[in-house]
Order: C-alpha cells, then structure tokens, then sequence
C-alpha cells in the first residue's frame, strides 16, 4: 500500500470529487496545482503534514481500535474453544473402557 496524493486546490473539481493520484504524479491533470499527500483510507481526504505517512492520525486510531478488538475477539474465542476442550476431554474420559 502507497501513499496517494489529490488536489490541494479548493476550486479544483478533482478536489470537489476527492479524486486520488499515484504518487508518482505530481502535478493535477485538471488545474495543473501541484499535489499534495492525502490520506489512503476510504471517504477521508485529509491532507498528511508528512507525505511519507500513509493514513492521517484519526485513520491509524481507527485501524488500532479495529485491530485491538478483533485481538480481543480472538483470545476470548480461543480459550473458549479451549475451554470446551477441556470439558470434552474430562467427559471422554470417565466413561468406562470395554
């Protein structure tokens, strides 16, 4: 995933549409402004103070908040699934052997 760049340039119709360009472009086909770092995330064109960055800083807490909970998710289902193992096991193992 790489930076995107859009229209700085507020009269712009790229800027109006939030259009995106690869960031080997640097200048806006429509206006001819040059362009600036945007923000890659979907619906946000907030523009980034440093071009290196790929998400602005309410995008990266977004994806944190996602991430940390699909984390919590997963531990909460996996000693679950533990805990049903457990369960079976000691079930399994009194029953009586022929």
């Amino acid at each position: 995933m790489s930076s995107v760049k859009g229209c700085p340039n507020g009269e712009c119709a790229a800027h109006k549409e939030k259009t995106l360009f690869k960031a080997a472009m640097n200048y806006c086909p429509q206006c001819g402004t040059e362009l600036a770092a945007v923000c890659r995330s979907k619906g946000c064109y907030t523009f980034l103070d440093d071009p290196s960055k790929k998400l602005c800083a309410r995008c990266e807490a977004k994806h944190a908040d996602r991430v940390d909970g699909i984390k919590k998710t997963g531990a909460a289902a996996g000693s679950a699934v533990l805990a049903l193992g457990a369960v079976v096991f000691s079930a399994v193992s009194k029953i009586p052997k022929k």
